[in-house]
């Protein structure tokens, strides 16, 4: 083979990759159209500026095995691959960032620091060591399951649903790192492990994008109209569209929220606006503002009333209150309701760190009793447990 045919051939586009479109696996592409496929599916898999120079230059190595994937089925389990070493070695250069290389441990039983340059000096220490954290010993983070742990008790990535990324993350790079055979990536695959690195490297240094899958960041809050007819029938709406509600609409009852724009205002099947009052029962942090008619509302619209109001709010790892009924668990509550609200039932109580109230309200549910403060079958921390209303309200009156 001459060095021309080689560089052909090493250059002609690979017949499977072609087959992937935005459908999923189907007509073949042009291998124009496949190249510009591949780059929009890892289009948001870029880092950050905040990002060390020396891991973004990684990781763009292994978005440039995923575009070759083109030209070569099996560059995109190369790509996937990478990836994750990639994140591992972030995790590393995060973890001494945050001590500055001065890292307080317990070296022989003694509370000392350990002044490191580089992550793998932490091999050749041959005394017992310990990460020192306040005045507990947790285990040294050596290697990918032990850092995402550390990252997330440092608060360096949160939320709890996407706790069960990080398993299928550990899983995937000790296949890579030792695998008992052969494994063959498609690019949904390695697309997909590209973007979730990504957000996981960003988010280690505080950037988290709005498009985000895993951490998103905090949401933004507008005042947003919902509504409710005679029938069951409802609607949802913005502001400006008030002023044109149908004449047989007019009747209904209305309501404005500050709440995100992906959140759902109102129940099916004819049940209700989704916000309760004292609970939280909608997916996201959402206020009622205001309660009436058409009549009222398009005239504090055209008054500019409800102007300004806009703000941005967290919604990961919130804090939930749920009291134990003597049949089911109530609805969660959130800190500032729990801590002002009148004739409050007696019981048992908990606080629950949640992504949402759904999710606490269903660890309540499905597996309480349960001893300690994690649950090995949901993502859920119970952060405390009270005997009585009045110890519950205390608590929620000092958090908030």
């Amino acid at each position: 083979m001459t060095p021309d045919s080689l560089l052909r051939e090493l250059q002609a586009p690979d017949q499977l990759s072609l087959r992937f479109n935005h459908l999923g696996f189907g007509s073949a592409l042009s291998p124009d159209d496949a190249a510009r496929h591949q780059a929009r599916t890892i289009a948001s898999a870029t880092l950050a500026d905040e990002v060390p120079r020396a891991i973004q230059e990684n990781f763009e190595r292994a978005r440039k095995l995923h575009l070759y994937g083109v030209l070569e089925y099996e560059f995109f389990t190369a790509a996937a691959d990478y990836a994750l070493l990639v994140l591992e070695a972030a995790l590393r250069a995060r973890f001494l960032s945050h001590y500055e290389g001065r890292v307080p441990v317990y070296l022989g039983g003694q509370p000392t620091f350990l002044e490191i340059d580089e992550f793998d000096e932490i091999f050749v220490v041959k005394k017992k060591m310990a990460l020192r954290r306040g005045e507990m010993k947790k285990p040294f983070p050596r290697y990918l399951k032990m850092l995402l742990s550390w990252a997330r008790t440092e608060r360096l990535l949160p939320g709890r649903r996407s706790q069960i990324v990080d398993r299928a993350l550990v899983n995937l790079r000790n296949y890579a790192a030792h695998p008992t055979g052969r494994a063959v990536h498609g690019p949904p695959e390695s697309s997909r492990t590209l973007r979730d690195a990504a957000e996981y490297i960003n988010c280690l240094w505080g950037v988290r994008s709005r498009e985000a899958r895993l951490f998103r960041a905090p949401l933004n809050r507008w005042p947003r109209v919902a509504a409710i007819g005679p029938d069951g029938s409802s609607a949802e709406m913005e502001l400006h569209h008030v002023p044109d509600v149908p004449l047989n609409e007019r009747s209904w009852a209305y309501a404005v929220f500050l709440a995100a724009r992906e959140e759902k205002l109102t129940l099916p099947f004819g049940r209700g606006f989704a916000y309760q009052e004292g609970f939280e029962a909608t997916m996201y942090p959402c206020r009622r503002l205001w309660t009436g008619n058409w009549s009222e509302l398009s005239g504090k619209v055209k008054k500019g009333e409800f102007l300004g109001l806009e703000d941005e709010v967290e919604h990961l790892d919130r804090v939930f209150f749920l009291r134990i009924g003597d049949k089911e668990p109530d609805m969660a509550r959130d800190l500032k309701t729990l801590a002002v609200l009148p004739d409050i039932p007696e019981g048992a109580w908990l606080a629950i760190v949640a992504d949402t109230p759904q999710e606490a309200l269903c660890h309540v549910r499905d597996h309480e009793p349960s001893k300690g403060p994690s649950c090995s079958h949901c993502f859920v921390e119970v952060q405390n447990r009270f005997d009585t209303t009045a110890a519950a309200v205390d608590f929620a009156a000092g958090w908030a």
